[in-house]
């Protein structure tokens, strides 16, 4: 039986993945204005990226979709093989190798050496990182399940509760051993992919009063959260609740969300992974090119215009390439 796609998690994808250009946009204007440029623009911007940070809605979907998915580990494995990893390393050399000889390589030997380090320990680019941390998730997936599947309600409502409270004392308190020690297994990235299987499975008959009080937690969060990052910068914990609220209230209204747009968030949907891989080859050439100097705070903005559909047409572009070539292996 094919399972029917839930154009609300589209939605939420979709969101995420330009967030994603917009977040990775900021680091050349930060490079650029960060002396000299008006403190309050700048930490506005910072602000409202740094509130809709993608990870987290990425990882609340895929687990709200993989941890109550019946097929084998075998199955599985096979699957997340083909759709993760295959692309990944198909990009990463060509995003290594761009980066490597625009930044001065002139040695075939070094890059080859410094790609193979860099594979080992960050990454071909320092975006990847999160290549490395749901493939991780994705080795405990089919355990997760086994575990979750035959808990009761009660349990499970129990292991959210504690790993939020884990995530939220180790915010707190940062510096403690205990607190890194959490944070180095990625137990707060698994809290994430845990929550989206919860709350998508809680929300299904949510009341009124439920609702009311996720847009009211919504609207403090976005308080606290503008005036924290504008003014204070303190590592507070309210990030993780603002996040999880949002996606909360997607998961709360998806029955009542409408298809307008159906055909853009597909599209989007459709080329997530490739876009994730492959937008900062274009955000390189646009900010080599001095963009983020003329452009300022709107660079981010123009880069999500501009650099989204570029993703897009060459994705597609090389797919009909290389499906004219018969390679039918999977780039995005």
């Amino acid at each position: 039986m094919i399972q029917k796609r839930d154009f609300t998690l589209d939605i939420v994808r979709c969101f995420a993945t330009l967030m994603l250009v917009i977040v990775h946009s900021m680091g050349p204007v930060n490079n650029y204005i960060s002396n000299g440029f008006p403190d309050t623009g700048r930490m506005f911007l910072t602000a409202i990226t740094s509130l809709f940070h993608p990870v987290p809605f990425f990882l609340m979907i895929s687990g709200s979709l993989l941890l109550n998915k019946k097929e084998s580990t075998k199955e599985f494995y096979s699957k997340r093989t083909v759709r993760v990893l295959v692309p990944f390393l198909f990009w990463s050399p060509i995003v290594f190798g761009l980066r490597y000889f625009v930044d001065g390589g002139n040695s075939f030997a070094e890059g080859i050496k410094e790609f193979i380090y860099e594979s080992f320990y960050i990454g071909a680019h320092n975006v990847y990182w999160f290549v490395y941390l749901i493939l991780g998730i994705y080795l405990i997936t089919p355990y997760l399940r086994l575990i979750i599947n035959n808990a009761t309600p009660k349990q499970t409502n129990f292991l959210v509760c504690i790993l939020f409270g884990a995530v939220f004392m180790t915010t707190l308190f940062d510096k403690i051993l205990w607190s890194r020690l959490f944070n180095s297994c990625a137990l707060v990235y698994l809290f994430y992919f845990i929550y989206g299987y919860w709350i998508v499975r809680y929300s299904k008959n949510c009341s009124n009063i439920f609702k009311t009080n996720l847009w009211i937690a919504f609207f403090v969060c976005w308080l606290l959260l503008v005036i924290n990052e504008m003014l204070f910068n303190l590592n507070i914990p309210i990030k993780t609740i603002f996040v999880c609220v949002i996606f909360s209230l997607f998961a709360a209204y998806r029955d009542k969300i409408s298809n307008y747009g159906n055909r853009f968030v597909t599209v989007i949907c459709k080329y997530s992974y490739g876009i994730y891989l492959t937008h900062v080859i274009f955000i390189g050439m646009l900010s080599s090119l001095g963009l983020e100097k003329s452009l300022g705070l709107y660079f981010p903005i123009f880069t999500l215009f501009v650099v989204t559909p570029i993703c897009i047409a060459s994705l597609a572009i090389l797919r009909w390439c290389m499906n004219r070539c018969h390679l039918y292996f999977n780039i995005y």
